[in-house]
């Protein structure tokens, strides 16, 4: 973890997130900045392998695509019968611009602890967790297989901030609570072309597909189910832009191992953990899929301990597999917790979401982070404070920087803004070194050691 960033309480944390505009619509990018490959069994990144050189308690994480399950981002109900289900506590409504908004503002968080990915599905997956029945209506699909434009335009928000922080967006396509909303066979599969091409066509460099969530529970199309999803699977990989095509692979049910036709089909192997309590079982599973090379990706496990020498998530990553965090909101518990169950606080608001991240930051370097987490502090990087209309005061301070802020911009008020097209950077002048006055050069801000260049990605260096 860099040590240039500035720590802020939670409270001015979701402030400067509304005033900023993280949580509002991202800006049109003018290419691709995050491109995600398979080298062998490693996932890279712009060219290099994720987490590179990163080793924690003798396991290896170079090239492993740490990730959660968040598939909700995206969420509608069009059903009026059960979208009451959903309000806010604080509104008492529903709101899926609101839920899009506050994962987008939650987003730099995350991978500032190190997460890499995040599953999302076109089609969400249970608001309750866990369910016998599912009334709602939540699919970005058309009963034709058309996509539905106010789900795509959420979904755009997410993968181009996605793509400026560095972040893969897994996106999952079908849900087997929610494939029947397709009239048929025939239907799924012009989803699946119309997904496809749309993603290609924004020419996001930063995406993995999903095709189906545990394509062996009670999907209504067979095309879906074991025997046949593989069919998808080549399906999208056959389209094409350019000569670039999508990576592709489905997922099984917690517990199972994927068959033979999804794994001669597959870019990578996709395991789930629940039902999966033993760590020892995960470990299993990760060496018997491993017979084929390429990468193993937990992307859903609900088995959490993350206090315990011994979890689900330390055995995937001893194996050398991927694993995602997936928490729901139990009986009785309330808004802060869980990631799937709708209303969802998209940020790191109960004890069980902070010990992932802890956890998370201790294995990837960013330790630091992970105890200001513990503790419930949140983070805003230099660009959140530079765009800010008014600098926090003091007492919004993480209690160790207190009194490091120059007087000026330690009490409330108007805040200096950065120069149009620039942002702010840790990349301080050498001793003596003046700013350049050249258009687009780096630029003094009054804060020392901070400076506004036209770098796209920027922290505060104190």
């Amino acid at each position: 973890m860099p040590k240039s960033h500035l720590l802020l309480s939670r409270p001015l944390a979701q402030v400067l997130a509304a005033t900023v505009g993280f949580a509002g619509t991202a800006p049109a990018l003018a290419s691709a900045s995050t491109s995600v490959a398979i080298v062998g069994e490693a996932f890279h990144i712009n060219g290099q392998p994720t987490y590179k050189g990163r080793v924690w308690q003798g396991h290896d994480l170079e090239g492993l695509l740490l990730n959660a399950r968040l598939v909700q981002g995206i969420f509608d109900d069009l059903n009026p019968s059960t979208v009451s289900r959903w309000a806010y506590p604080d509104t008492g409504r529903w709101d899926a611009e609101r839920n899009t908004r506050e994962f987008i503002a939650a987003m730099p968080e995350w991978r500032r602890h190190g997460l890499l990915a995040f599953t999302i599905n076109l089609q969400g997956g249970s608001p309750e967790g866990y369910s016998k029945a599912q009334p709602w209506h939540n699919s970005a699909f058309q009963a034709d297989g058309s996509l539905r434009a106010d789900y795509l335009a959420r979904l755009k928000r997410i993968i181009n901030r996605a793509d400026q922080l560095g972040m893969v967006v897994i996106v999952g396509y079908f849900y087997f609570g929610q494939d029947h909303r397709l009239r048929d066979e025939a239907a799924v599969a012009r989803g699946a072309d119309h997904a496809t091409r749309w993603l290609l066509d924004h020419d996001w460099r930063n995406v993995l597909v999903e095709i189906a969530n545990e394509t062996d529970v009670g999907y209504h199309h067979a095309l879906l189910q074991p025997g046949r999803v593989h069919e998808l699977i080549l399906r999208v990989k056959e389209i094409n832009r350019d000569g670039r095509r999508l990576l592709a692979g489905t997922s099984y049910g917690g517990g199972r191992i994927p068959g033979p036709n999804v794994v001669r089909a597959s870019d990578f192997l996709l395991l789930h953990g629940n039902g999966v309590s033993d760590p020892k079982r995960i470990a299993d599973m990760v060496r018997q899929t491993r017979a084929t090379p390429m990468p193993i990706l937990f992307n859903e496990d609900d088995h959490l301990n993350f206090d315990q020498p011994d979890n689900n998530f330390i055995a995937a990553v001893s194996q050398h597999a991927s694993w995602g965090y997936f928490d729901y909101r139990r009986p009785g518990e309330g808004f802060a917790e869980g990631y799937q169950s709708l209303p969802v606080n998209w940020g790191l608001s109960s004890a069980r979401k902070r010990a992932f991240f802890r956890l998370l930051a201790e294995m990837t370097g960013s330790a630091q982070l992970g105890r200001r987490a513990a503790a419930g502090w949140a983070v805003a990087t230099a660009g959140e404070i530079m765009a800010a209309p008014v600098w926090p005061a003091p007492q919004r301070l993480a209690p160790d920087l207190k009194g490091r802020i120059p007087r000026q911009f330690s009490q409330p008020g108007a805040a200096p803004a950065p120069r149009a097209g620039c942002s702010a950077t840790a990349s301080s002048p050498q001793a003596g070194a003046t700013s350049p006055a050249a258009p687009g050069a780096a630029a003094t801000t009054g804060i020392p050691g901070l400076w506004a260049t036209p770098a796209p990605q920027a922290r505060l260096s104190l």
